[in-house]
């Protein structure tokens, strides 16, 4: 598969130091000082009025102040952190290995909210409810050969959820979305969903995407008010017009790895991005796609909308595309090819960087002759 190729080896694998050790002491361990905070390795980047928060390798969470100044903060674990969001003035959100959620409030600590032992839980019920309603129907029907099949599928997954709470937490989560203080959304591998409406008192898993294969979900972005898009594995993207009470999958983009959802300036203006360069815009909340041409074959996994209407992408091997106007990209290339993951634009248009080096700062003349 495309995404354990390229995307799995970011952010579903730990730094090798962590790999050998128990995946409950790194969940109940919390992050070590680091003298070199902003050289190590991170996985993404949120921009906030105040500044930048950055999250990474060993539950690395730095805040900067937009010139270059970063202070680690306390984290309450030493897991690998795949996202941060959140909105000015609320909440901040971050999601990690291990089925890892934290969550800031104003003026607070980082604060665990969720974790793999929780979520096993949650998939163990779902499985059972589903098997008892499949036993149910079979036993009512047992020459019909569908209910037949649906049973044998729902004792798998009944049997896969043991075998997930006997191993612990081990579910990689990789983005989320948060609304507001109360309302987020949050998707990880093996096709888990989750959402809270209560702040992250309360965990429902979302089990009603069509994703039998149960292949990751890698991105989640709410592109208008109530509509979900859910991009993942394999192409898939699947769209919710009711805040994710239904859902419907959507098969035109092709079948490329879909690594990150970028809202743009206007609402339900969106960007996918993925695997092989992988650019498609959807300008009317997920509805319809066209796929962009881009100068490049090297794999996406983010970006972030510019003040001035443009966009810019990063990706493997250093890769940077630039547009000005979502129609002709330019690309530069790192001559160190530091591979990025993430993007944001501060408040007086300079650009921060984040990836398996580090973090990297330029101001908006520095961006542009890259791309003369």
């Amino acid at each position: 598969m495309h995404l354990s190729i390229l995307f799995s080896a970011l952010l579903l694998a730990s730094a090798g130091a962590l790999a050998a050790q128990p995946p409950v002491d790194r969940l109940e361990r919390p992050a070590p000082a680091q003298p070199k905070a902003a050289q190590q390795s991170f996985n993404d980047l949120l921009s906030l009025p105040e500044g930048l928060v950055a999250v990474g390798r060993d539950g690395l969470i730095l805040q900067g102040d937009g010139r270059g100044n970063w202070q680690q903060q306390g984290s309450p674990s030493s897991v690998l952190l795949t996202a941060v969001r959140g909105q000015p003035g609320q909440a901040l959100w971050a999601t990690g290995h291990d089925g890892l959620v934290l969550r800031q409030l104003p003026g607070k600590a980082w604060q665990r909210v969720l974790d793999g032992r929780q979520i096993n839980q949650l998939l163990q019920d779902s499985a059972q409810r589903a098997l008892q309603a499949a036993q149910a129907a079979s036993d009512a029907a047992p020459d019909d050969s569908q209910l037949r099949q649906r049973l044998d599928d729902a004792q798998f997954y009944a049997d896969d959820a043991q075998a997930s709470q006997d191993a612990g937490p081990a579910r990689p989560l990789l983005d989320l979305w948060s609304r507001d203080e109360r309302r987020s959304w949050i998707v990880g591998a093996y096709g888990v969903m989750l959402e809270t409406d209560d702040g992250g008192t309360r965990w429902r898993l979302l089990d009603n995407l069509p994703n039998p294969e149960r292949l990751h979900l890698n991105s989640v972005l709410e592109a208008a008010p109530d509509v979900l898009l859910v991009a993942g594995e394999g192409g898939r993207l699947y769209r919710s017009a009711d805040a994710g009470q239904h859902w419907e999958p959507l098969r035109q983009l092709g079948n490329a790895s879909l690594y990150r959802l970028i809202p743009l300036a206007a609402p339900g203006d969106v960007l996918a991005v993925g695997f092989g360069g992988f650019v498609a815009r959807s300008q009317d909340a997920g509805v319809t796609w066209q796929k962009l041409p881009v100068p490049a074959k090297a794999s996406l996994f983010g970006g972030t909308r510019l003040g001035h209407g443009g966009v810019l992408l990063v990706g493997q091997g250093g890769s940077l595309l630039y547009s000005d106007d979502l129609q002709h990209f330019r690309l530069w290339r790192d001559p160190q090819q530091r591979g990025w993951m993430a993007a944001a634009q501060l408040a007086d248009g300079s650009i921060e960087l984040a990836g398996r080096q580090g973090l990297l700062q330029l101001n908006r003349q520095e961006l542009l002759e890259r791309f003369q």
